[in-house]
C-alpha cells in the first residue's frame, strides 16, 4: 500500500469516526432496554415466554384477555381468506378468558386451550431458526389426539409473516401482527406502570432488533452513502465470526478438561469441514466402552474410533453429537459401536458405514452479540443432554 492510498484511507477512516450522524445512531440504539440488559433480543425462547406472558388472560400484565382476543381475532381472519368455508363468527362469542396458556407442551412452542369453547391455538414462533424435519405434522397429530372434538387453529408465527412448509393447514403470522395487536390492547387498558416499562421495551426491541427501525435503516443507509469505503475497509477487516465461536468453544472445553468433566487437550483433533468448525471431545465413560486401540488408526489419525464433536457451523449455530469412525476398527470396538447404535434412539441400520451418529442434541442459534456467556451456557445444556445419553446407556449395558 502506498503512502497516498494509506492517507487516503486514513482520513476516510476519520472522516466517518467524526461524523456527528454517528452520534445520532448511537443515541437512536442506546436507550436502555431491559431485553438488551439481558441479552435476549433475538432468543427465541425468551420472545416465546414473553409472548405466552402477554396471550395468557389469568398473568399480571393488566390486559386481561385482550391481548389473545385479538391474537385469535387475527388469526381467524388469516384463515377466512385462505378457507372461504370458516366461519369466525363465533370468535367474538367466545370467553377468552377461559384460555390457560401451555408452553413447550409436546415441544410447542405455545399452546392456548380452552376447554368450555372446546378451541385450541397453536403457535410455532419462528425468528431465526426454520423448521426441522416433519416438526409442524408432528405437532397437528399430537393436538388432533389430545383435542379430538376441539376447533383449532395452527399459526407459524415469523418475522416476516414467511409461510411454513404446510399453508393448508399452517396460517402465517408476522411480528408486525404481534406488535399491533399488543398495541391494541394496551390502548385499551388501565395497566400498572412496572408492567407498561416491560411491555414498551419489548414492543421496542420487537420493531429494532426484529423487524427493524426504519429510522436506523434510513440513518444507516445515509451513513453508508457518505462512507463507503471507510465502512467497507471496516466490514473487509472484520472479525471472523466462524472463528469466534469456536475460539469460545475451544475455552469453554479446556475449562471443562481442567475441571474433569471431558477430555479435550492439544491432541484432540480438530477440522474445518465445508464452513463447519468440528471441535471434538472425549469422556470418561465413553472413553472406558470405547478404549483406543493400540494398534490401529482411524480416520481422524488416532488410536480412538470416537469422538464427541460440537459442530460450530458458521459461527452461526451449535450442535453436539457422537460420532463413531470405522476405518480399521478392531472386532471389538466395531461389537460395541453395534450395542451403543442399538441402544440408541437415533439407530443407523446401514450394514456397511464410515460413520455412525448414535446421538445428536437440537441445534442451538448462536446469540447476534456472540455473548460468550449465552454460548457457553447453551454447551452445557448440550453437554447435559450427552451425560443423560450416557445414564441411559450405562443402564441398558448393565442388563446385558
Amino acid at each position: 500500500m502506498g503512502g497516498k492510498d494509506e492517507k487516503e484511507i486514513m482520513q476516510a477512516l476519520n472522516d466517518f469516526l467524526s461524523d456527528p450522524d454517528l452520534r445520532r445512531l448511537e443515541e437512536l440504539t442506546s436507550e436502555v432496554n431491559f431485553f438488551d440488559i439481558m441479552k435476549i433480543t433475538r432468543m427465541e425462547i425468551r420472545h416465546s415466554n414473553m409472548l405466552a406472558w402477554l396471550l395468557d388472560p389469568n398473568e399480571n400484565h393488566g390486559l386481561g384477555d385482550k391481548t389473545l382476543k385479538g391474537f385469535i381475532t387475527l388469526a381467524a381472519k388469516h384463515k377466512k381468506k385462505h378457507d372461504r368455508s370458516f366461519d369466525p363468527s363465533f370468535i367474538a362469542q367466545m370467553d377468552h378468558s377461559s384460555f390457560s396458556l401451555f408452553r413447550e407442551w409436546c415441544n410447542i412452542d405455545i399452546l392456548a386451550v380452552s376447554q368450555s369453547e372446546k378451541f385450541v391455538l397453536c403457535i410455532e414462533n419462528t425468528i431465526d431458526s426454520g423448521e426441522h424435519g416433519n416438526q409442524l405434522e408432528t405437532y397437528i397429530n399430537r393436538v388432533e389426539r389430545t383435542y379430538r372434538d376441539y376447533q383449532k387453529l395452527f399459526v407459524y408465527l415469523s418475522p416476516d409473516g414467511r409461510e411454513s412448509s404446510d399453508t393448508e393447514r399452517w396460517l402465517s403470522m408476522s411480528y408486525w401482527d404481534v406488535v399491533n395487536v399488543i398495541e391494541n390492547a394496551l390502548s385499551d387498558s388501565a395497566i400498572s406502570a412496572e408492567a407498561k416499562l416491560i411491555i414498551d421495551n419489548y414492543l421496542k426491541t420487537v420493531r429494532r432488533d426484529i423487524l427493524g427501525n426504519k429510522d436506523i435503516k434510513d440513518l444507516c443507509t445515509e451513513i453508508y452513502q457518505k462512507h463507503k469505503k471507510a465502512i467497507d475497509l471496516i466490514i473487509e477487516n472484520r472479525p471472523d465470526t466462524l472463528e469466534l465461536v469456536r475460539d469460545i468453544i475451544i475455552d469453554w472445553a479446556q475449562k471443562k478438561a481442567q475441571e474433569g468433566t471431558i477430555r479435550f487437550g492439544p491432541e484432540t483433533p480438530i477440522s474445518l469441514i465445508s464452513n463447519t468448525y468440528y471441535i471434538r471431545f472425549q469422556t470418561d465413560f465413553m472413553s472406558g466402552i470405547m478404549p483406543d486401540a493400540d494398534n490401529a488408526y482411524s480416520a481422524w489419525n488416532t488410536h480412538s474410533y470416537y469422538y464427541y464433536e460440537i459442530a460450530d457451523s458458521n459461527g452461526s449455530s451449535i450442535s453436539m453429537q457422537l460420532t463413531i469412525n470405522s476405518q480399521n476398527i478392531p472386532d471389538d470396538l466395531r461389537i460395541m459401536s453395534d450395542v451403543i447404535n442399538e441402544y440408541s434412539a437415533e439407530t443407523d441400520n446401514r450394514t456397511v458405514w464410515n460413520y455412525r451418529r448414535p446421538k445428536h442434541t437440537p441445534e442451538y442459534i448462536v446469540p447476534g452479540d456472540l455473548s460468550s456467556e449465552d454460548i457457553c451456557r447453551d454447551l452445557d445444556s448440550m453437554l447435559n443432554d450427552i451425560f443423560a445419553f450416557e445414564e441411559e446407556l450405562k443402564k441398558k449395558l448393565s442388563k446385558q
